[in-house]
């Protein structure tokens, strides 16, 4: 069976334009055409071994920022035409984030991260996805000022990440960390 097995998306400025680069990988297809589409701009993706690379120029982007955590739909189809292979459909923001000196900036301007480290587990229920949890610890974490979280230990869930980037939540991965050289100030 043919089918999507991996989506990976980076964002990035170049100029006024928006940059965002696209690989994606199927199962059971060598080669073939297919389509990336983020809203209403489009790239058509050439399939070599399962793999496939492009890139999207968005002029005048809506950044994605915890103030407005703006999302664009990304649809990915393999397939030359019709009927359609198989279909993948995420959201996406567009934004970029780097570090300048000692500084953290998202889309170019300087950012603080205020938040906590958080372990996908509850006690009624142990490890495992509960999204009304999840969007209860964002609710409680905006009430005192968080714009931000540590996924403690392992990678959380693909869900969470989703609801974190919906909901205007910055999201570090642990294992992303280890070897910063940033000193991060806090208050």
């Amino acid at each position: 069976m043919i089918h999507i097995t991996h989506v990976t998306v980076a964002t990035s400025i170049e100029g006024k334009d928006r940059i965002v680069r696209f690989k994606v990988t199927a199962c059971g297809r060598g080669d073939g055409l297919g389509i990336a589409r983020l809203s209403e701009f489009q790239a058509d993706l050439d399939f070599q071994g399962g793999a496939a690379e492009t890139i999207l120029r968005v002029p005048n982007a809506h950044f994605w920022s915890p103030q407005d955590p703006h999302l664009y739909p990304l649809t990915v189809t393999l397939g030359e035409g019709q009927p359609v292979i198989a279909s993948y459909t995420l959201e996406v923001g567009v934004r970029s984030v780097e570090v300048r000196r000692e500084q953290l900036l998202l889309n170019s301007q300087p950012t603080n991260l205020k938040g906590f480290g958080k372990y996908e587990d509850f006690l009624i229920n142990g490890r495992g996805l509960n999204l009304p949890l999840v969007i209860r610890d964002f609710e409680l974490g905006r009430r005192v000022g968080a714009n931000a979280y540590r996924a403690a230990h392992y990678p959380h869930s693909e869900e969470e990440r989703s609801l974190a980037d919906r909901l205007g939540c910055s999201l570090s991965m642990r294992s992303l960390l280890l070897n910063s050289t940033l000193r991060m100030r806090t208050g």
